[in-house]
């Protein structure tokens, strides 16, 4: 392992193995949990908070799902994991993961350090089950170059490494919608450091992959784990082209989550919706196993 990297949860060296599941909250998240109007008056007072902070706790609270997709969690609520959430963001995607599932632990790599406030309330909120790092994922290990829309804060979801994915029409169009010009002098340059996935040293029973445009980068760093623990993918649809194929020559097929339960699509050029479910036939995970046809 590269010594320059932080050092990463193995999950080996995990809770996720464990039978035992997180311990219930804290009293006041107990009471806050179970008692509506306190929960009322905390999303009211939450406006003071920071934006990160503030829309992970109302998602944490009314226990919201980002996208539908990750309602399949729901159905493995009970079996131990690690997820992999690669492009954290604020954290949405681990909060769908743990407020659905007892055992599963999420650790989140995000490289824009702006997104710390809101990473922070999970982990304080999810202590046993959640980790993050300031890290981004890809092809090699050292430092990349992120660019951040300038305008509105919301807009930091678009974040990206790949200056081509600015370029393209729905892009710009979300970008001009909040008054963003997309002139060059209107992206913050962040220098920031990334690491290839293999180097961590995990055995990840999913990964989300979710990086506006670098996800050929990202899958390219995490070939040894694809091949020797075959975890379940969720990866945002872009670019398709230029990892699909890959993914596909390691024995990976390619689902969508569809009326509670996996559905097989043969071509992966016609999956429909957001995100694309990639599953291994000979993965070992339960995670995987319980979705896949039993044979």
């Amino acid at each position: 392992m590269n010594p320059s990297l932080p050092p990463m949860p193995r999950k080996t060296d995990s809770a996720a193995e464990s039978t035992h599941e997180e311990p219930a909250p804290g009293a006041l998240a107990t009471a806050l949990h179970n008692l509506p109007f306190l929960k009322s008056k905390l999303v009211f007072l939450s406006s003071c908070l920071p934006g990160t902070v503030r829309e992970n706790l109302v998602q944490w609270l009314l226990r919201t799902v980002h996208e539908a997709d990750f309602r399949l969690f729901e159905h493995v609520a009970g079996l131990p994991g690690l997820v992999l959430d690669i492009g954290a963001n604020r954290g949405h995607a681990a909060i769908s993961v743990l407020r659905r599932t007892r055992r599963i632990h999420v650790l989140s790599l995000e490289p824009n350090p702006a997104m710390w406030p809101g990473l922070m309330l999970i982990r304080i909120l999810h202590p046993w089950r959640f980790r993050y790092r300031f890290l981004g994922a890809g092809n090699h290990t050292g430092h990349a170059e992120l660019l951040i829309p300038r305008a509105a804060s919301d807009l930091s979801t678009q974040a990206s490494m790949d200056p081509a994915e600015f370029e393209k029409d729905y892009v710009q169009e979300r970008l001009a919608s909040h008054g963003h010009g997309g002139a060059a002098g209107e992206f913050s340059h962040r220098r920031v450091r990334v690491a290839r996935v293999d180097e961590l040293r995990l055995s990840p029973d999913v990964i989300k992959i979710d990086v506006e445009g670098w996800e050929a980068q990202v899958i390219e760093g995490m070939q040894h784990t694809l091949s020797v623990h075959k975890p379940m993918l969720i990866i945002e649809i872009n670019n398709s082209p230029r990892w699909a194929p890959g993914l596909e020559s390691l024995g990976y097929r390619f689902y969508t989550f569809e009326n509670e339960k996996l559905l097989h699509h043969a071509d992966w050029s016609s999956v429909p919706g957001l995100n694309v479910i990639c599953c291994h036939p000979d993965s070992t995970s339960a995670i995987t196993r319980h979705f896949l046809p039993k044979s």
